[in-house]
């Protein structure tokens, strides 16, 4: 983790929720799709291109991520578009 964003929303906010946390050596879109099915992944924090890139790999599996109920965005402003999708 690199990032004071990554700290928090990683370690300190499942911590003190008392949840779980997945965590990757490196992102790839692909293996978070999956991981985020396997785990059942309700939140997830990144900056916009990590959103995007997760939604397109969701799309090349053909699936969907039910259970991912909150993303939180930050590092650039998210365009509409992407919000609807």
């Amino acid at each position: 983790i690199a990032h004071i964003g990554g700290s928090i929303y990683a370690f300190e906010c499942p911590l003190l929720l008392g949840t779980q946390a997945v965590l990757m050596q490196r992102w790839d879109a692909d293996a978070a799709v999956a991981l985020m099915l396997e785990h059942r992944c309700t939140h997830m924090a990144g900056a916009t291109p990590f959103l995007s890139g997760l939604l397109a790999a969701a799309e090349r599996a053909g699936t969907r991520l039910p259970d991912l109920k909150v993303f939180i965005c930050g590092g650039a402003s998210v365009p509409p578009s992407l919000i609807h999708r």
